[in-house]
């Protein structure tokens, strides 16, 4: 019986350990984010916000003013619904920066929980039915 429960906490610890938390930044830093419904031809948001998550997902899903929902996949989060604006079978969200260095690396923005972000940093999030 002592064996399964010190196998148990073990497991336990481990599993506690391998759980990733957000990583952040010692400092504030400020993103510009602008929203954009394409479809019904509205913005929805021009500001900046403040975080100290240093990856774009994590910063997202704490700002409560932007309603940010996402799902994991295999592949990473990805958005389902920004200001309760929801992603259906034929309309879907995008984003893009014409200055964040992840995206200007790779020469597209990849996925909102592969981009680093830094201070400064602009993305335009853009609700479309069509690829660019």
């Amino acid at each position: 019986m002592k064996k399964i429960i010190i196998s148990l906490l073990c497991l336990m610890v481990l599993a506690g350990c391998s759980s990733k938390q957000p990583e952040m930044s010692d400092e504030t830093m400020t993103i510009n984010i602008k929203v954009v419904d394409e479809i019904n031809d509205k913005e929805l948001f021009n500001g900046s916000i403040e975080t100290r998550y240093e990856i774009l997902a994590d910063a997202l899903e704490n700002k409560e003013e932007l309603k940010v929902v996402m799902e994991d996949s295999e592949y990473g989060k990805y958005i389902t619904s920004i200001l309760d604006v929801a992603s259906t079978d034929t309309n879907f969200w995008v984003y893009e920066s014409d200055n964040n260095d992840d995206c200007l690396e790779a020469g597209i923005c990849m996925g909102v929980s592969e981009t680093s972000i830094e201070d400064g940093d602009n993305f335009v999030f853009t609700y479309t039915d069509e690829f660019e």
